[in-house]
């Protein structure tokens, strides 16, 4: 469906209600958030140590697996905050937002071996709230991590693998050796937007004359595939980047190699339960193994159970196996239409469909297929065509007309989906047409296929609510049901709340009205319940057709952001948080002056830390995970402000590289140590009231060196000119140190070991001794530091960059 664009005039008033929103989320209490887990893809029967990453974690973290096959156990508290380092945007790319900046948790996760593969969804919460979901993958096939020296190719062995990495920092680009044991398909697949990695990747593959063999680019933000012809014998560089050269600690992904085909869709795509039926696979390399979209077909014997809404199952073929896929199941007669006779199916006109029914069938170039059935008068039928949920790329809408051509229902899109679904009421006894239609534009090829479906619905009703309620311990807050009526049911339904903590009530009358689609129940939390967690659902009943009916809800989950299915997004508990609220607050004074900040120094932000009068507690000053623009390097420490001190300087530095033409924002956050109702500690969170705005000026420090091009004799000792510039405000002695890569950090050394350039002096060579070593061999970029102090504490810096090649 193509967006409506906005007027200027227009625009404005909501990009201003956008700005609003965003400072008011700024200015309030922080509830976690998630990020990542790494390494992100865990094999299954295995226990894997990895850092979980998210945001304004606090020491007393709860933390939750949403699968019974999987658990977690924490391994200490949150580690430092990991802010990015260079290169940095600068210009126009360094206006964009910030990422947020995360902080670590090691763990170890265990998966059972009889669990199934998949996205895995976790959360966390504390005192101030409960996080979003996250996810991790399930595998099971090998998988292995990331692991190079500088930025050499890393050889992954044996196919097929999964190889977990990320894309730490702006420009990377990662690099992967694999070595063709045989003629045929080898198939690479990208995990990042699924798991809930924000980047558009870019793959390519050469071969060891630098031909580039296969390119793909992810330009729809679901992920990316390819598959290659390879030979054997051959070495095969991977090379993956984000589209826009982007980097953060957060864009975490993992690779799966295949030496085998792809399928990317099946004919019919769903299998009947309990039913042995022909499915045509189509695929990249599936018939031939040429690295082209082909398909081949086999029997495939569906499971008849009702435990599992798929089937797993790897392509076996003379040229390998494909990576393993979930075809859907249905309790519908599954047609096809896919290869049947060549002629237009409008030259014949609609085809007809006995429903209840299912077809999976091609979209011709023209982008419109027709079908019919029949109806009665009063019967309600729900019609759904899809592509997106069933991995493949069109974009289906659906219209039903009577037999005179008048056009009765239509449907582009369900929400978060491409995909079309309406409720059909019949009119009158009859036959009527669906018209299925691709509105994405794009060149039809042998996977451009879609399902429709075509049922007969019983009344009954769907229960929806948020997966994450927030209650205010003394307060209250508000619980909105929604409901979706299916087969023309409308009476009314009770409500039951399930799992709800104790001491949480509600006044509201427990019951959605006839006709009505939602129901808000105001909560109520009394002041004495403990700040905790726990899942709960909401339990809806009602009377059809002279039988009780019960149903659970279900809440939409977070962490994919390139889901195919928004119906395989929902989770069957929601979690419910007892709040606790800050009995401080954080204010910067003089908040609305824009104070301006010499480059490279430290500028020390006068806050006011306010306390009531029950509490004396310290409290913690950081900088909060969401800041403003790109940060470009600013950082600040953590600080604790002790019982009985109100006024506090907060230390911001500003690296010497920042720009002059546009203002710097820091965000700070409070936390601080209190007691819950039932005694127990528990760790609470406060923004500060307003953004630090600084407005950078000349630098008052700048260290540089007369070192050209330096070739040096591993394990040799050499000098760098080095040239230290002071502003007249600033004349102190100056420390001098040197920051080699830290591959090599253990083979550097400077003399004297403390080098400090007194006042008044301005030049003088270092001195750096190495060890002999292979891995000093090459050209590496070292850093030099000056570092002093303004007014005796705080901190003034410049660096400089000098590249030197090593060799024998």
């Amino acid at each position: 469906m193509t967006p409506k664009l906005l007027a200027p005039a227009r625009l404005f008033p909501q990009l201003l209600i956008l700005w609003l929103m965003g400072l008011a989320n700024v200015f309030a209490q922080k509830a976690p958030e998630l990020g990542y887990v790494f390494p992100p893809a865990i094999t299954l029967g295995e226990t894997k140590h990895v850092m979980l990453g998210g945001y304004d974690f606090t020491p007393d973290m709860e933390f939750f697996v949403l699968d019974d096959n999987a658990s977690l156990k924490i391994e200490g508290p949150p580690g430092d905050f990991l802010v990015p380092q260079p290169p940095y945007w600068f210009g126009e790319k360094g206006s964009l937002p910030a990422f947020p900046i995360p902080r670590e948790i090691p763990a170890q996760i265990k998966v059972d071996a009889t669990g199934r593969p998949g996205l895995k969804r976790w959360q966390v919460a504390n005192a101030n709230g409960s996080s979003g979901t996250a996810v991790f993958l399930v595998s099971d096939t090998r998988e292995i991590i990331e692991k190079r020296f500088r930025d050499e190719p890393m050889e992954v062995g044996k196919l097929p693998v999964g190889v977990s990495a990320r894309l730490n920092r702006i420009s990377e680009v990662d690099r992967y050796l694999i070595r063709a044991k045989r003629d045929g398909p080898i198939s690479v697949e990208l995990f990042a937007r699924r798991l809930g990695a924000d980047f558009n990747g870019v793959l390519q593959v050469h071969d060891m004359g630098g031909r580039i063999v296969a390119d793909v680019a992810d330009t729809q933000g679901r992920d990316l595939a390819l598959t290659f012809g390879a030979k054997a014998g051959m070495v095969y560089t991977i090379r993956l980047h984000d589209a826009d050269f982007r980097g953060n600690r957060a864009f975490v992904y993992r690779l799966a190699i295949t030496a085998g085909p792809r399928v990317v869709a099946t004919a019919p795509a769903r299998l009947t339960r309990g039913q042995k039926q022909p499915v045509r696979f189509i695929g990249y390399g599936v018939a031939t193994g040429a690295a082209k979209l082909e398909s081949v077909l086999r029997f495939v014997e569906a499971p008849s159970g009702s435990t599992s809404s798929t089937f797993s199952m790897r392509l076996e073929t003379d040229f390998g196996a494909s990576p393993g896929f979930e075809i859907p199941l249905s309790n519908l007669p599954e047609e096809t239409g896919l290869y049947e006779a060549d002629s237009t199916p409008e030259e014949d006109g609609p085809r007809q469909l006995a429903t209840p029914a299912a077809v999976t069938d091609w979209m011709p170039g023209d982008a419109k297929r027709r079908f019919c059935f029949t109806a009665k008068k009063g019967e309600n039928w729900t019609v759904s065509a899809e592509s997106q949920a069933i991995g493949t790329e069109l974009d289906v809408a659906i219209a039903i007309f009577n037999q005179d051509g008048k056009q009765l229902v239509e449907n582009d899109d369900v929400p978060a989906s491409a995909d079309s679904k309406t409720q059909f009421v019949v009119p009158l006894d009859g036959t009527y047409d669906v018209a299925v239609s691709d509105l994405s534009g794009q060149d039809k090829d042998l996977a451009a296929i879609f399902r429709l479906s075509i049922e007969k619905k019983a009344a009954d009703f769907f229960l929806t609510i948020p997966q994450q309620l927030n209650v205010p311990i003394g307060g209250t807050a508000q619980l909105s049901v929604a409901v979706e009526r299916i087969g023309g049911f409308a009476d009314e339904i009770a409500i039951e709340l399930e799992g709800m903590p104790d001491g949480i009530t509600t006044k509201t009358e427990l019951k959605i009205p006839a006709k009505k689609n939602q129901l808000k129940i105001t909560l109520e939390c009394a002041g004495t319940v403990a700040a905790n967690t726990t899942r709960f659902r909401v339990v809806g009943k009602a009377a059809i057709n002279g039988h009780d009916v019960v149903r659970k809800s279900a809440s939409p989950a977070a962490g994919n952001l390139s889901p195919r299915d928004p119906d395989k997004q929902r989770v069957p508990y929601a979690m419910c948080t007892c709040t606790m609220k800050p009995r401080f607050s954080v204010q910067l004074i003089d908040k609305n002056r824009q104070r301006a900040v010499h480059r490279g120094t430290t500028y020390p932000a006068p806050f006011l830390v306010q306390r009531d009068e029950d509490f004396d507690g310290p409290v913690q000053l950081h900088m909060a995970a969401r800041q403003g623009r790109h940060r470009q390097g600013i950082t600040a420490p953590v600080i604790t402000v002790p019982p009985g001190q109100s006024k506090v300087l907060y230390p911001c530095f500003m690296p010497e590289w920042l720009e002059t033409n546009r203002t710097t924002r820091m965000v700070v956050l409070g936390v601080a140590e209190q007691k819950d109702p039932q005694g127990r500690s528990r760790f609470v969170t406060a923004p500060a009231d307003a953004r630090i705005t600084m407005i950078l000026e000349g630098a008052l420090l700048k260290i540089s060196h007369e070192a050209r091009e330096l070739t040096v004799l591993a394990g040799e000792t050499f000098e760098v000119p080095i040239i230290v510039s002071r502003s007249a405000k600033l004349q102190t002695p100056v420390k001098i140190e040197i920051i080699p890569p830290v591959q090599i950090q253990d083979l550097f050394s400077i003399e004297p070991v403390n080098v400090t350039l007194p006042t008044g002096v301005e030049k003088m060579p270092l001195t750096i001794h190495t060890q002999d070593s292979d891995r000093l061999l090459g050209r590496w970029p070292i850093v030099i530091r000056a570092i002093t102090s303004q007014d005796n504490q705080w901190r003034v810096m410049s660096q400089t960059e000098v590249a030197i090649d090593f060799t024998r």
